[in-house]
């Protein structure tokens, strides 16, 4: 990702104290490689973080097999899309490397099965047992946006699997607008419409508009 710095936090005094600290922040990224570092989060950290989100932050949660653990933590469960019922392993990751048209071959997955409360499923897997194990779950805290990914992008198989960098590059599609997308936009925004870049122009033309008349192809005049 080019155009952002990435930073890696490792212990909880580099977090900011207050909610402002995080101005400027597009996403934060948790994986359940930092559960000792949400469990000693101070309360004033923790405060500072759940106001970020809540307040119209992003945020990706990678879990794992230490799914259970991270659930335990309650400020932090609290952002999770649903309840965690079991861990699932050698879960078959063909549907992940479908999504992304990986080249190398994934191995098998150690996945929690969440009971899911609240949100919208983008990745489900089918188990052997035919039940429905959720992979993408985007749900919201407050006015914030919280994707959750339910494998754990630092640990094996994800951490070496070399297709691991489309997958990350998917799962953050649509959490920020790239500089690509923003002149689009404006391109978008000052292409003409109905053959008019001015109000009254496109009012006029959207008027002379009449969907309950059918349209006769020209061979058929003929």
């Amino acid at each position: 990702l080019p155009p952002y710095s990435v930073c890696t936090i490792n212990q909880a005094n580099e977090l900011p104290n207050d909610a402002a600290g995080y101005e400027g922040v597009d996403l934060i990224a948790v994986s359940t490689k930092d559960v000792d570092l949400l469990r000693n989060l101070p309360l004033n950290k923790q405060t500072a973080l759940l106001d970020h989100v809540r307040g119209g932050g992003r945020l990706l949660i990678s879990l794992g097999r230490q799914a259970p653990e991270i659930q335990k933590i309650d400020w932090f469960s609290k952002l999770l899309p649903g309840r965690v019922a079991s861990i699932q392993e050698n879960i078959n990751a063909a549907s992940i490397e479908s999504l992304i048209g990986a080249s190398k071959r994934l191995d098998g997955l150690s996945m929690p099965l969440l009971k899911l409360e609240q949100g919208t499923v983008d990745l489900l897997i089918t188990m052997p047992n035919r039940e429905l194990l959720p992979v993408i779950i985007r749900s919201h805290a407050g006015l914030g946006q919280v994707l959750t990914f339910t494998a754990d992008l630092n640990d094996a198989p994800l951490a070496k699997w070399e297709d691991r960098p489309f997958l990350v590059q998917h799962l953050l599609k649509g959490q920020w607008v790239t500089v690509d997308e923003q002149l689009q936009s404006v391109s978008r925004g000052s292409s003409s419409y109905l053959g008019y870049d001015d109000l009254s122009g496109q009012l006029r033309a959207t008027l002379d508009t009449f969907p309950q008349v059918s349209s006769i192809s020209f061979s058929f005049l003929v």
